[in-house]
């Protein structure tokens, strides 16, 4: 069984990866809450929504860019054109990513239950918030992933 579609090929320096993932996973949770506070204290979004609360904010930025910085190290891997190579990823990940928002947009709340206190009322204000942080996610993660 061959492993050399997981295992970095000599030129992809890993600790430099992963260095730039924390980077991009602390410049963006910060970023994401700026927008989060922004959008409860400045622009009406409810501050007992779900989305909108620090810990779930950082939660969701950690989740997703680690898995973003793995995506990373597997296309540097492969040589080629990786600034190419990822910019596609980027950009089709974004465009994922608004599956959820557009899910909320149209009335699909998660089925769960919310801790006491919490809401999940897809506003217009909550929605676009969550666009822009995903938004500013994959910018960060564009920029800082291949820097040297």
């Amino acid at each position: 069984m061959s492993t050399s579609a997981v295992a970095p090929k000599p030129g992809v320096n890993i600790g430099k990866v992963a260095r730039n993932t924390a980077i991009t996973i602390v410049i963006a949770s910060i970023v994401n809450v700026i927008i989060g506070l922004l959008a409860t204290s400045v622009f009406g979004v409810a501050s007992t929504e779900l989305p909108m609360q620090i810990p779930v904010i950082i939660a969701a930025t950690v989740a997703y860019l680690i898995v973003a910085g793995i995506v990373f190290a597997v296309i540097a891997s492969r040589g080629g054109n990786t600034r190419r190579t990822w910019t596609i990823v980027v950009v089709v990940a974004l465009l994922l990513s608004f599956i959820p928002v557009l899910s909320l947009a149209s009335g699909n709340t998660p089925p769960m239950p919310l801790p006491e206190g919490l809401t999940m009322n897809p506003t217009t204000g909550l929605l676009i918030a969550l666009s822009v942080m995903h938004i500013a996610s994959a910018v960060v993660a564009w920029v800082v992933m291949p820097r040297d």
